[in-house]
């Protein structure tokens, strides 16, 4: 009984470790975000970047590998803009990504605008996966 027990628990550590090989690693890298950024997979939020005006020519790594298990979950991105008082001819908002899996880019997105401020969402992104 007591090999027969550890036999099962080696065999679940073992299955276990061999079905996450296979699992590549699903990051979105952010290039650039004005005003604001989030990740949002199945209805829950998994990213919130903080509220950063303009940051551009960084590169934020979140990797999403945990939460895109099927390849069907629906993944959204958001870029949020806020007030900017000090800007003239309009409020600008921005934002450019690439969505990796391992090392082979499988999108690049980059869109721009102005106005829909006061803390709305001024671009949407949605996907899944499988799809890219």
């Amino acid at each position: 009984m007591k090999y027969t027990l550890k036999f099962i628990i080696f065999s679940v550590f073992v299955l276990v470790g061999f079905s996450s090989l296979g699992q590549s690693k699903k990051t979105i890298f952010f290039y650039e975000i004005d005003d604001k950024a989030k990740i949002i997979i199945d209805d829950k939020l998994v990213y919130e970047s903080e509220e950063v005006g303009y940051l551009g020519g960084v590169k934020i790594e979140v990797d999403i590998t945990k939460y895109v298990v099927t390849g069907d979950e629906d993944i959204t991105i958001e870029v949020v803009n806020t007030n900017c008082p000090d800007c003239t001819g309009g409020n600008p908002w921005g934002v450019s990504y690439e969505i990796i899996d391992g090392d082979e880019v499988m999108d690049y997105q980059y869109d721009n605008g102005e106005g829909d401020e006061d803390k709305r969402v001024a671009y949407s992104y949605t996907f899944y996966w499988n799809d890219l």
